[in-house]
């Protein structure tokens, strides 16, 4: 990719925060069970 893998990571988790309840990431199902 020509970057540093922890940069990439980071930046893909701080895309995926903006965007965490469509990707069903916010929590919901952990606080259903």
């Amino acid at each position: 990719l020509g970057v540093d893998l922890e940069e990439h990571i980071t930046f893909c988790i701080e895309a995926m925060k903006g965007i965490a309840d469509k990707l069903g990431l916010d929590g919901s199902a952990a606080k259903s069970a």
